[in-house]
């Protein structure tokens, strides 16, 4: 299967030679590449790529957030690659962290979970607060607290609606997948 990268710098001052490195290692054959903010419609490099790549191809690219200017349009970039029977590279995630006590492993998630304790009734049970948006390296930042916070049996449910309510149009299959 002939395999497709895509790589993309926000800036002049970035160098996409790391990205290119990556690609290439991973046996992409053909790289397209843009020097573009990520929140440019714009692409001329990821417009081509998405043109180029036919059913078999495998896209790669360095980093999810590459690929999308936001999470809408990037969840509907996979889904039409899916559609046309593009898979992504193997080991494509979206990185879900979190942990009981006070550790900072949530504030650079996708989707992270800090524990917390929450009363029902006469009862204190485990919960954890959910947090969104963060990320490490170029452009990183930290994770925004969401405003949902659910009983512990009831986190799955609660990442999956506050995706749904966050990301129009996301497919239960493609959010639950990412789960």
């Amino acid at each position: 299967m002939p395999m497709i990268g895509y790589a993309r710098v926000s800036t002049g001052d970035q160098d996409v030679a790391l990205q290119l490195d990556a690609l290439n290692k991973a046996g992409c054959g053909t790289i397209f590449q843009d020097q573009a903010s990520g929140a440019k419609a714009d692409r001329p490099g990821l417009a081509d790529a998405l043109a180029h790549v036919r059913k078999g191809d495998i896209l790669i690219v360095w980093k999810l957030d590459r690929l999308g200017r936001s999470l809408p349009h990037l969840i509907e970039t996979v889904t039409e690659l899916e559609r046309r029977n593009v898979p992504m590279a193997p080991g494509t995630r979206i990185h879900l962290s979190g942990c009981v006590h006070a550790c900072g492993k949530h504030h650079i998630a996708d989707i992270g979970l800090q524990g917390a304790n929450i009363r029902i009734e006469d009862s204190v049970v485990e919960a954890a607060d959910i947090f969104v948006g963060g990320r490490l390296g170029d452009g990183g930042r930290l994770a925004e607290k969401s405003g949902e916070r659910a009983v512990v049996d009831e986190l799955p449910d609660a990442v999956e609606r506050l995706l749904r309510e966050r990301v129009w149009g996301a497919s239960r299959e493609l959010v639950g997948a990412a789960l």
